[in-house]
């Protein structure tokens, strides 16, 4: 079933595979569907810092901060 985002406004940019993430105008990151941090049926945010990239791949993902840290998970 596919998911829709309500109420959520200023997205940057988003990357879809196995679960979702997108990228609110604040740098926070959002995810939805199954991943390594649970299954969320709704937008949650799980970084809240300054995300400039996100890439979601089958089993894992990779977010870049402004400061150029890589946060990774899978």
């Amino acid at each position: 079933m596919p998911t829709e985002i309500r109420n959520l406004n200023g997205i940057v940019a988003i990357s879809c595979n196995h679960h979702s993430a997108a990228i609110g105008s604040r740098g926070e990151l959002y995810f939805w569907g199954t991943g390594v941090f649970g299954t969320f049926y709704e937008p949650k945010i799980v970084i809240d810092a300054d995300i400039t990239e996100v890439s979601i791949g089958g089993c894992f993902g990779v977010a870049k901060d402004k400061e150029g840290l890589l946060w990774t998970w899978g």
